[in-house]
């Protein structure tokens, strides 16, 4: 009989699934397409590309001679790391961010990024070359973002799907400066590459961690090593949701509402399929019990679906609970 390490184990689970995705026809992006401009652009210091999507009512600075009676802003950014590559990918990730993003008036970027794809180490246990390589070209795409948009660097997500999630978490934790808030959506953590000494210096951050009830093993396990993790090491809010009936699938919608509310965006447009979406409160780790809960809301008031009544997606840790604000216009 053959007996597999743990960590081969691991790794011929999600091997499997990510085939079982492929033969599917890949990850495929559902999220509705946005109305603003979606791009390919190279850093060149680092030859690094990335996509990057303005939303609909972007305004830059350079057209406002166009339209001088529109008050020039800074907008929140949004980062967003892909998973396992070929089956997910930066465009993936640009992609399915664009319905939030005119939502909420995000730019979005996504790197491309080395260290998520089918040779990489995992699970990832060290800070590897290609880790390293890609800490440096994300932070040289940030500046080359903010020095080409209105992004407002004080006003920046971390955020990912799968895989990404390593880095999600690993570059809040090395450069906590320049991030405001981590929301993840099924995604992989590793307690190995973060530096527990690092902590106290954003452990104020709303840390937000999602996963499904049906998503992959190793995703599930990382979720919760993750809010552990946060927990252990003196995060004053941290946010849980485990999606009721959905498996291995991207949900924008969630990191998108946390990070809304961390900088201050109103929604032009309700989050039809947010409110959809159900909290299972008994598959909640033991580190994440919730204080309090609220319901999503919009101005016409509380959101529901065929008329029954949805819990919060959310928990707030260890006191407090979150609010969200949305139009009543429907898309």
């Amino acid at each position: 009989m053959l007996v597999l390490s743990r960590k081969t184990e691991e790794s011929v689970v999600v091997v499997w699934a990510v085939l079982v995705c492929a033969l599917a026809g890949g990850c495929a992006v559902p999220q509705p397409r946005g109305h603003g401009s979606l791009s390919r652009i190279v850093e060149r210091s680092t030859q690094r590309g990335y996509w990057l999507y303005l939303p609909k009512d972007y305004v830059p600075a350079i057209d406002n001679t166009a339209a001088p009676t529109v008050e020039l802003r800074l907008w929140p950014l949004v980062m967003t790391f892909h998973g396992m590559n070929p089956w997910d990918s930066a465009n993936a990730q640009a992609r399915e961010w664009q319905e939030e993003a005119d939502r909420y008036g995000f730019i979005v970027c996504a790197p491309e990024l080395a260290t998520c794809n089918s040779f990489m180490e995992y699970p990832l246990r060290k800070i590897h070359t290609y880790v390293a390589a890609d800490e440096l070209a994300t932070l040289a795409i940030m500046n080359h973002v903010f020095r080409r948009t209105n992004a407002d660097p004080n006003r920046v997500l971390s955020t990912s799907w799968s895989a990404g999630g390593y880095l999600a978490h690993y570059l809040v934790n090395r450069h906590p400066e320049r991030f405001q808030c981590i929301a993840v959506r099924q995604s992989n953590f590793s307690p190995t590459i973060m530096d527990p000494a690092r902590a106290e210096e954003y452990s104020s951050t709303t840390v937000a961690v999602f996963y499904t009830q049906n998503d992959f093993q190793a995703c599930r396990k990382d979720s919760e090593a993750a809010v552990e993790w946060y927990r252990e090491n003196g995060f004053k809010d941290i946010r849980t949701g485990v999606l009721r009936g959905m498996g291995h699938e991207r949900t924008p919608e969630t990191a998108a509402a946390i990070f809304a509310e961390s900088c201050g965006a109103t929604a032009e447009t309700s989050p039809i399929r947010l409110s959809r979406m159900q909290i299972m409160e008994d598959m909640s780790p033991p580190a994440t019990q919730p204080v309090s809960r609220k319901d999503l809301v919009s101005d016409a008031g509380r959101l529901s679906a065929h008329g029954t009544e949805n819990r919060s997606l959310v928990s707030r840790e260890p006191e407090g609970s979150p609010s969200f604000t949305a139009s009543s216009s429907i898309p």
